[in-house]
């Protein structure tokens, strides 16, 4: 069982509200292959943003996402709806600081990773 992310890369400004959405596949490759609390996170760009799919023991998609979709908004931490959800959303959050870290340091204005959507695939 694998987890997938609708997620988008994007920019926000010093109050941690988005000020736009970025599109590049660049992006994608550089944090590809990321391992983080004992999962593994595969990111695969797509029309109109990326895919991360994440797998590792324990996967739930009890988990709620830290971005709602609209610029201006606030992004938060990645919640859980459930207990089972807890460890997952522990994982995601860990995942996006070093994303997040490793996307500051690009010239592409863009700062961080967003999760629009999660669902289980198989």
């Amino acid at each position: 069982m694998k987890l997938k992310l609708d997620c988008v890369f994007a920019e926000t400004d010093s109050y941690g509200k988005v000020k736009k959405e970025v599109r590049s596949a660049h992006l994608a490759e550089i944090i590809d292959g990321t391992e983080v609390g004992g999962f593994s996170f595969e990111v695969a760009p797509k029309e109109g943003g990326v895919d991360v799919i994440v797998s590792g023991d324990g996967i739930s998609d009890q988990v709620v996402p830290n971005y709602s979709g609209k610029i201006g908004s606030s992004v938060f931490q990645v919640g859980f709806k459930k207990e089972s959800g807890k460890k997952t959303a522990n994982a995601l959050d860990m995942f996006l600081r070093r994303v997040n870290k490793t996307l500051s340091k690009t010239e592409s204005g863009c700062n961080v990773l967003l999760i629009r959507d999660a669902e289980i695939v198989e």
